[in-house]
């Protein structure tokens, strides 16, 4: 937030402005950073489960700083409303979002990672930084609201989700050509 605040201040003019806003969301490169450094320096033991408990635990802090307040207030009231059940899908599809990045994190550092598997990593770390930006051009271009939006995020992640995990799978069959 203080690299957004003082590297991209908000502009006077109202609208959607693509460039600075595409500027604005390549500093989700920092969630990135702070991910491998997590991963390849704080974490202990085995790399398969450090990214999963990191992803996990991201995913947690993210839910806790975006959502928690309003969940839990908004949520004991009385009357029921659709947006806290959309608010808690949201938190699932965040989930599922925050560990395919965490995994996508841990393959770009793996070694025995093909060179073509490298690249299609690469790009959907890029994906993952310019999320809420592609959001943000669904919402505005294409008018994107509440379930659609919500089906657009779900959709997205799984995609994002199915490619690591096609990424993920790749890494141990180069071996088996040269084994037999």
């Amino acid at each position: 937030m203080l690299v957004l605040a003082t590297f991209f201040p908000a502009s006077d003019a109202n609208g959607f402005d693509l460039i600075p806003e595409l500027m604005k969301a390549s500093a989700d490169i920092f969630d990135v950073m702070g991910l491998h450094a997590v991963i390849v320096y704080v974490m202990a033991g085995k790399s398969e489960i450090r990214f999963l408990a990191v992803g996990l635990g991201w995913a947690f802090a993210h839910s806790v700083a975006s959502r928690l307040v309003g969940f839990w207030v908004g949520a004991r009231a009385m009357a029921f409303h659709w947006k806290y059940i959309q608010m808690a899908l949201n938190s699932n599809i965040d989930l599922i979002f925050y560990i395919a990045m965490a995994a996508l994190v841990w393959l770009f550092t793996r070694n025995d990672l093909r060179s073509g598997m490298r690249r299609i990593v690469a790009l959907l770390i890029a994906l993952c930084v310019f999320r809420e930006f592609i959001e943000q051009v669904g919402v505005v271009y294409l008018d994107l609201r509440s379930w659609t939006l919500l089906g657009a995020k779900a959709a997205f992640n799984t995609g994002l989700a199915i490619g690591t995990l096609v990424t993920y799978s790749s890494l141990g069959t180069h071996f088996m050509q040269y084994r037999s």
